[in-house]
């Protein structure tokens, strides 16, 4: 699974996902799965600022785990966009 501490480093994740789909043909299932995860890394970004305000560091956990997931899930899914291409 995709590892990450925070909400910069899972958006450098996501940028590297969007360079490596700009090489592809157009795809909008997948530029619309990159974008969904642009979408979840904000939210990260705002559960990790709660967290933050609360001293509570495990309110940005669901969040941080769904985010992991979801990259997992868009790297493969272009790993085979690149590979059927």
């Amino acid at each position: 699974m995709t590892e990450f501490n925070n909400a910069v480093e899972a958006q450098k994740l996501v940028d590297n996902l969007s360079k490596r789909l700009k090489e592809l043909n157009y795809n909008p299932d997948l530029k619309k799965m990159i974008k969904n995860l642009e979408h979840l890394v904000t939210e990260l970004s705002k559960a990790e600022v709660i967290a933050r305000n609360n001293r509570a560091p495990g309110i940005a956990q669901r969040h941080k785990e769904e985010l992991a997931k979801a990259i997992d899930y868009a790297d493969k899914m272009l790993l085979l966009a690149i590979l059927c291409q």
